[in-house]
């Protein structure tokens, strides 16, 4: 007796593909996510979307688009914390299964600073070799202290630079210079440094006095 053996098989339906990009756009608190459908498989439509988290966060879905081609596809977030690393991936669902492209990162931007303003004032007490530079810190802006000091110098010369005055609070300061050429055109300004960055004052300018006749 002779036995015929049929087999039936079932074509596994093929997945959608999906590839993240990196993200652009990112600022203080979000950026664009960019990812492609580089296929459809066996499935029309599907649904793409991105994942993003802080690294080792909980995942966060974006919402989700209807794609019936191919093609690139973009979510915006927001409400990011800043200077803060997350990682993201383009993903697509069909028939309740998800497909995953690479997980790529990025970085917010740290909150940007505001620098601290200084204000020149004129000269006072000018003698034949020196004078008082004066001049006020008018807001420390986003710092808790600043040094705030002077630079001066012959017209056209080298910048000298004043001893330097750490501050906690807006207030007026000075610097006294000596050992100054008589009759001779000065130039100052005031300054402030905070983290390795300067802030200046308008430069304005005195002439020490004339060396009395005998």
């Amino acid at each position: 007796r002779k036995y015929s053996i049929y087999c039936t098989y079932t074509a596994v339906p093929v997945a959608p593909t999906v590839v993240t990009y990196p993200a652009t756009d990112i600022t203080v608190s979000g950026a664009a996510l960019n990812g492609t459908l580089s296929s459809l498989g066996d499935y029309s439509p599907v649904l793409v979307f991105f994942e993003y988290r802080e690294i080792e966060g909980s995942w966060v879905e974006t919402g989700r688009i209807t794609m019936a081609a191919p093609g690139d596809y973009v979510a915006t977030v927001s409400g990011l914390a800043p200077d803060t690393a997350f990682e993201f991936r383009a993903a697509a669902v069909y028939d309740s299964y998800r497909t995953y492209g690479a997980t790529k990162t990025f970085t917010t931007t740290t909150v940007p600073i505001t620098p601290p303003t200084v204000v020149t004032y004129p000269a006072t007490d000018i003698t034949i070799s020196g004078a008082t530079l004066n001049g006020t810190l008018s807001s420390l802006g986003g710092y808790p202290s600043v040094s705030a000091f002077f630079e001066y110098r012959e017209i056209e010369g080298s910048w000298v630079e004043t001893g330097r005055i750490t501050m906690t609070a807006p207030g007026d300061y000075v610097a006294t210079v000596s050992g100054l050429a008589p009759d001779t055109a000065f130039e100052f300004r005031a300054a402030t440094e905070h983290d390795s960055y300067r802030t200046y004052g308008a430069t304005k300018t005195f002439t020490t006095t004339l060396r009395p006749l005998v």
